[in-house]
């Protein structure tokens, strides 16, 4: 798949730019005698075609020099948008085809092919303006002396692999964020919840995402933040209860992640359709469990609206760790409840423990006072009964 001769010509063989090496020559090479190389022919010829012809990897094979691209298979018009017949007429059009960024990189790769050979990932602009990820793997193909007859390659579409990949790196930064946010010791509860519900939406492309909560029998789960993309609001909804919608909660109580492509046939979610699928435009369910000390506590749910939608292995595992998330910061709250109440129940303990060393000390206070009292009382006693009647001393005792 690069510069080519355009002086060469090229033949109409099936799936090849050019025919050579055609299959006969590619049978020639083995040195076979006249009436195998008869047999064989026809067969391996047609098989060959076949092959080409639906595989989904570009397949190209070039003369050792370079300067002619000798065969070619059909997926480089799926994958690069353009004829093989323009790699006839334009020598470079493989070299135009690379976006600027790589174009120098794989100019350099392409120069030392001979050495030997690469495995490359590299972009490319289509003509219709897309741009496509390539993976291309060239390498020799040498004689059983060694000499180089022929660059060969396979060239890969990963485009989806690609963007899955800066998905996943997109998603990761979200979590980090989030975590990193989470950690905030004086942080409530609710806002924490939101910042999940809205990364959520945003990252998977969802229209709404929810943190549900179990009571303490898991009869009812109440809705304790609802996010709605389109409006970038959030809210609550109504408790769905157990009774209501059987399925839904043993599927959620069986702790296993529910991820519905089709809300309204899978079993684990159809009961919601009438009631709740279809009046919001809800297509697909992502419910991912939320754990608190290994207890199901509540549900993280990701709801598709409009589209289709299939929940791939990513955003499962998005999802999953999203409900990770949720579960620590529920877990954070509930320790800061407790450690609130602990500080509480010991400041009235010292309270207490201060009132009650109070009360022991008045009534020692009280107790000393007292053994005092009853000592000058009975010196006064004392005093009034040896005084005469008539003594000053006597009438002021007598008033004490």
């Amino acid at each position: 798949m690069h510069e080519t001769d355009p002086e060469r010509p090229h033949d109409a063989a099936p799936g090849a730019t050019r025919s050579g090496p055609s299959a006969a020559d590619l049978l020639a090479e083995l040195e076979l005698d006249d009436d195998t190389l008869a047999l064989l022919l026809p067969r391996f010829e047609r098989e060959f075609r076949e092959l080409t012809q639906g595989c989904t990897e570009v397949i190209w094979v070039l003369r050792s020099d370079r300067r002619e691209t000798l065969f070619l298979s059909p997926a480089f018009e799926r994958v690069w948008g353009r004829s093989r017949e323009e790699l006839r007429t334009n020598p470079r059009a493989w070299m135009e085809s690379l976006h600027p960024d790589d174009a120098a990189r794989m100019a350099d790769r392409v120069e030392r092919i001979r050495e030997d050979g690469y495995d490359e990932e590299y972009r490319i602009a289509r003509p219709d303006g897309e741009v496509r990820w390539i993976r291309d793997r060239a390498f020799p193909i040498r004689d059983a002396d060694g000499s180089i007859r022929r660059l060969a390659g396979i060239a890969t579409d990963i485009t989806d692999r690609k963007a899955a990949e800066a998905q996943m790196e997109r998603q990761q930064e979200v979590l980090l964020n989030l975590a990193l946010r989470r950690a905030d010791p004086d942080a409530d509860l609710l806002p924490v919840l939101q910042r999940i519900t809205e990364a959520a939406a945003h990252c998977l492309g969802v229209e709404r995402v929810s943190v549900w909560v179990f009571n303490a029998d898991k009869s009812v789960m109440d809705c304790v933040d609802l996010y709605t993309e389109a409006t970038g609001e959030h809210g609550e909804c109504d408790p769905l209860r157990a009774e209501e919608f059987p399925h839904y909660f043993e599927a959620l109580m069986a702790e296993r992640a529910i991820a519905a492509d089709d809300a309204h046939t899978d079993p684990r979610t159809s009961e919601f359709s009438e009631v709740y699928l279809r009046p919001l435009g809800i297509t697909a369910m992502l419910d991912a469990p939320v754990r608190v000390g290994g207890e199901l506590r509540g549900v993280l749910c990701h709801e598709q609206v409009g589209a289709p939608r299939t929940w791939s292995p990513g955003d499962q595992g998005f999802a999953a760790n999203a409900a990770d998330l949720v579960s620590l910061a529920m877990a954070d709250h509930e320790r800061r409840r407790q450690e609130l109440e602990k500080r509480v129940l010991e400041s009235k303990f010292a309270q207490a423990q201060k009132m009650e060393s109070l009360g022991v000390l008045a009534g020692g206070i009280a107790h000393d006072f007292n053994n005092l009292l009853q000592g000058v009382l009975a010196n006064t006693e004392l005093a009034r009964r040896t005084l005469a009647p008539d003594s000053p001393a006597a009438a002021r005792l007598a008033a004490a």
